[in-house]
């Protein structure tokens, strides 16, 4: 396309990161269960645009301003525990 060097401004980064690979998590029930399934989809639809975009456009930069850039319930880190840098 020709637009050079793109940068994405991801407001929405608490949705935006991929399962740990062969992690264990504590089991969830109920409605906990049901939140992070949910939780991970978001998490699986978000990071994957942004790698499509980056292989069809080249994305330079994402910068994250998410109020809340932190692993969630069932996604196989620590909950609560930062992205990292």
């Amino acid at each position: 396309m020709g637009l050079g060097r793109i940068n994405v401004i991801n407001d929405e980064a608490h949705h935006c990161y991929r399962e740990r690979p062969g992690a264990t998590t504590p089991r969830l029930t109920g409605d906990e269960r049901k939140e992070a399934e949910e939780n991970a989809e978001a998490a699986r639809l978000w990071i994957s645009g942004i790698e499509a975009a980056k292989r069809k456009l080249g994305i330079h930069t994402v910068y994250d301003l998410s109020a809340t850039p932190f692993f969630l319930a069932g996604s196989g880190w620590v909950e609560g525990t930062l992205f990292p840098g």
